[in-house]
């Protein structure tokens, strides 16, 4: 009743506190504590690549709230009011030239125990449960009405009309193989959709399809820097078009959307685990 009216109503702005400068991929290592003090938690330590921090009135984070128990069980989701005293934010600069990612730092921070949110040292699930939502909303990046989608074809046609040479047909051959990849990726997103509608568990398939995206993105950008030459290699406007600077932008960030929402190997581990079911290769497989 306090926090989600004016959620939804627009009138406040939130913020994910997850990764830390040691736990990123390895999220379960988070090392910021809320220690109880009685009626409030203190809250000490740093968030990282945190989105519209610097812009956020309230942020829900995990914190580590038993340091003697398995790191998946010491951990807990609680939520704070970013205006408390302690809390700073500071912007950080990407080489993409544009950034929202701030790091939060948290300087013996109160925190009302009613600020809990689900079972003390029960946050790990939660955090998984909103981990799938961003990761699915991260596999529709690639969607053709997003502003940001870069026509490979197109781009490939103004850049390599008539290819000649061994090495062009051999780049607009990877360039047709990136355009089959990513429709036919789009027709998967649509059928995950459709089968989110009939209420079937599509949690695994989303796994699949943030890590498939962001590689696919990747691999396309790669081919357009290939194709364009020194047209892909602007950083200020003049000797250049808006497109060209917003391909090398977009390329550089390509980079950065293997790691956000879960670094590519950290996916292949969960689908590897919690979709086929393969046993976990550091506990040995008995004969």
């Amino acid at each position: 009743r306090t926090l989600l009216p004016p959620m939804a109503r627009g009138e406040v702005r939130w913020c994910q506190g997850f990764s830390e400068p040691n736990a990123g991929s390895d999220l379960a290592s988070l090392k910021m504590a809320a220690r109880d003090a009685g009626d409030h938690f203190v809250v000490d330590g740093s968030k990282i690549w945190t989105s519209y921090g610097d812009k956020s009135d309230w942020m829900y984070a995990l914190v580590r709230t038993d340091h003697q128990a398995p790191k998946h069980e010491g951990i807990s989701l609680i939520v704070l009011d970013m205006r408390s005293p302690g809390v700073k934010a500071v912007p950080i600069d990407l080489i993409s030239g544009k950034s929202a990612f701030c790091q939060v730092f948290f300087d013996s921070v109160k925190v009302p125990k009613s600020n809990l949110v689900g079972p003390l040292n029960g946050g790990w699930n939660l955090g998984k449960y909103l981990l799938q939502h961003e990761r699915k909303a991260m596999s529709k990046f690639g969607e053709f009405s997003l502003p940001s989608h870069f026509d490979l074809l197109a781009l490939l046609r103004d850049y390599l009309p008539q290819p000649r040479s061994q090495g062009e047909c051999a780049l607009q051959a990877r360039a047709v193989a990136c355009a089959m990849d990513e429709h036919a990726y789009n027709l998967t997103v649509q059928r995950m959709a459709e089968e989110g509608r009939c209420g079937d568990d599509i949690s695994g398939l989303m796994a699949i399809m943030k890590l498939v995206h962001t590689e696919q993105e990747r691999d396309k950008f790669e081919v357009l820097l290939d194709a364009m030459g020194g047209h892909a290699l602007g950083w200020q406007h003049e000797g250049f078009s808006e497109r060209e600077l917003a391909v090398t932008r977009a390329w550089l960030n390509s980079y950065a959307l293997t790691i956000s929402g879960g670094a590519s190997e950290v996916q292949l581990n969960v689908i590897a685990k919690r979709v086929l079911g393969l046993p976990d290769g550091k506990k040995g497989v008995q004969a």
